[in-house]
């Protein structure tokens, strides 16, 4: 990210996709075999506030489960474990005449971020995964936010 001064290091495969944001980018990429996501956001509204504020909704709330003040790419930094639980749905529909019911199950994603600024710019990164599967890629998860980024 060369706007910012920023390098990060993201997986050989999948590819790295991109969106322009207000001022800034949000970077990321998908996590085969995971259903999971590793992003790098930054922008002037990339704060951890606006990122749970976008996350929560009104079937979805978002808790801090735990934070801890790091130093990131040397800059002072929050590094933040979020739950974000979408409660259980009920769907009604038709399909060929007929009503039909689908449950869906509660929906548990732990998303881990690290919060800082670089150059006067709120970066924040890190990765989202459903709390089934976090076990299965835990390592990948990890090693991309503590080791991913450079100046």
């Amino acid at each position: 990210m060369p706007e910012i001064g920023l390098s990060v290091d993201f997986c050989s495969e999948p590819a790295v996709e991109s969106l322009p944001v207000e001022g800034g980018c949000n970077v990321h990429q998908r996590i085969a075999g995971c259903d999971g996501l590793l992003f790098l956001r930054y922008g002037r509204r990339e704060t951890l506030e606006h990122l749970i504020t976008t996350t929560a909704d009104l079937i979805t709330t978002v808790s801090v489960i735990n934070e801890k003040a790091v130093s990131y790419c040397g800059e002072e930094a929050k590094h933040v474990n979020l739950l974000a639980t979408r409660q259980s749905l009920r769907e009604y529909r038709y399909e060929s005449g007929n009503l039909v019911h689908i449950e869906h199950p509660e929906d548990r994603t732990i998303i881990s971020v690290i919060c800082f600024s670089h150059n006067g710019i709120p970066v924040l990164v890190g990765y989202r995964v459903p709390e089934t599967k976090l076990d299965a890629c835990r390592a990948l998860l990890n090693g991309f936010i503590q080791n991913g980024s450079t100046l």
